[in-house]
C-alpha cells in the first residue's frame, strides 16, 4: 500500500467512525489502524488517537477500568493538537 492513499483513509475512516458509533471497538480499532498506516505523516497522530479511543471503549466494556484509563490518556494527547474539530469531527 502506498504511504499516502486518500481514498483509503476516508474509507477507512467512515467505517471505523460507523463501527465505533455502533459499539462495535474493536473493529473499529481495525479499520482506524487501515486509515493509519495509509495517511500522510501530517495525521498519523490523529489515527492513533482515534485508536486509542476505541480500544479505552472497549477495554471498558471488558471491566477493565484501568487499561481503559490509560488508553484514554493516551488518546487525548495524540489528539489535543486536532481540536477543536478535525475530518469533521468534533475531537474536543
Amino acid at each position: 500500500m502506498p504511504e499516502h492513499e486518500p481514498s483509503t483513509v476516508a474509507g477507512a475512516y467512515q467505517h471505523g467512525l460507523a463501527l465505533a458509533r455502533a459499539g462495535s471497538f474493536f473493529e473499529a480499532h481495525e479499520a482506524f489502524e487501515t486509515a493509519w498506516r495509509a495517511c500522510s505523516a501530517s495525521e498519523r497522530d490523529f489515527f492513533q488517537g482515534l485508536v486509542h479511543v476505541v480500544v479505552s471503549a472497549y477495554q471498558q466494556g471488558r471491566g477493565k477500568p484501568v487499561a481503559a484509563e490509560r488508553q484514554r490518556l493516551k488518546a487525548l494527547r495524540r489528539l489535543a493538537a486536532f481540536t477543536p474539530a478535525h475530518r469533521g469531527l468534533d475531537v474536543a
